[in-house]
């Protein structure tokens, strides 16, 4: 439901369902899926223009698709940084 409203532009009510599933997640202990969630986290905050709340969580993101070896994830972290951080350069 998170992506959905996500791809709808739904800022609000994906980072509700988002922060949610995280919960459930973390609950269980599964670090592989919470990266996953996490990265949705970020690009939720990044469209509310939210640019320090999404690095964080971006960077969070990052150390859990290194420590579960998910080079897939850690490839879209890399990219959603960088548009983080074009984000820093314009509001400068």
């Amino acid at each position: 439901m998170g992506a959905m409203y996500h791809q709808k532009g739904e800022a609000d009510n994906s980072l509700d369902y988002l922060y949610r599933s995280l919960t459930l997640l973390e609950s269980v202990g599964t670090q592989q899926k919470s990266g996953f969630i996490k990265y949705n986290i970020g690009a939720s905050l990044l469209m509310k223009s939210h640019i320090e709340e999404a690095r964080k969580v971006s960077l969070e993101s990052l150390s859990l698709s290194k420590m579960t070896g998910d080079k897939l994830l850690e490839c879209a972290v890399y990219l959603q940084l960088g548009k983080i951080y074009q984000g820093y350069a314009q509001t400068r």
